[in-house]
């Protein structure tokens, strides 16, 4: 009888503790599906590491309106976070990837959730990420984007419409763009 009771403490305790739904890569992924919906574009801190010489890398730290900055491009927002082995693999991807999506008319919108400023700082200099990233820290994108995991990709059309989401980078990422944004305008 003991064990029993325990058992059921110990259950109950689990299910108390609460957990950020960016936190739910150990857990299950549950994303809303927001296939055909606008794209949530809020304003929020973004910040660009910038090579500054002989004193390494400076981060510029500017409030950016999403939508201004995607500015009707098509788009990959990408939720991360620095504890995610994962995420930090399709970050230097993303990054050194970055004049091809450029040529291809693609905005990539890396969006960090949950860490603090300083972190994502340290964490951008020492992989020499030199992209603009999003900063996330309150969850308010995270949880209008209905984020349940990291990584996650949304692949947002010209018109601003969500066309899919994908917890990795397919190869076919231009089809899940171009396909729906030529359809949906």
């Amino acid at each position: 009888m003991k064990n029993i009771n325990i058992a059921v403490l110990l259950f109950f305790a689990l299910i108390a503790i609460p957990v950020s739904p960016a936190r739910a890569q150990f857990y299950v992924f549950a994303d809303g599906d927001m296939t055909g919906e606008p794209a949530p574009e809020l304003t929020t801190e973004c910040v660009r590491m910038e090579n500054s010489g002989l004193w390494g890398s400076k981060a510029t730290w500017t409030e950016q309106d999403m939508a201004q900055y995607r500015d009707g491009s098509m788009a990959i927002v990408y939720f991360w976070a620095t504890w995610c082995p994962n995420c930090g693999d399709y970050l230097k991807n993303l990054n050194d990837s970055q004049a091809k999506f450029a040529e291809e008319g693609i905005k990539i919108m890396p969006v960090n959730i949950g860490d603090p400023k300083k972190q994502v700082e340290n964490y951008l200099k020492k992989h020499n990420i030199g992209m603009d990233i999003f900063l996330d820290a309150k969850g308010e994108l995270e949880s209008a984007y209905q984020v349940y995991g990291v990584p996650t990709f949304y692949f947002i059309s010209s018109n601003g419409k969500i066309t899919a989401v994908r917890h990795r980078l397919p190869d076919d990422y231009h089809t899940l763009l171009k396909d729906q944004s030529t359809t949906d305008q």
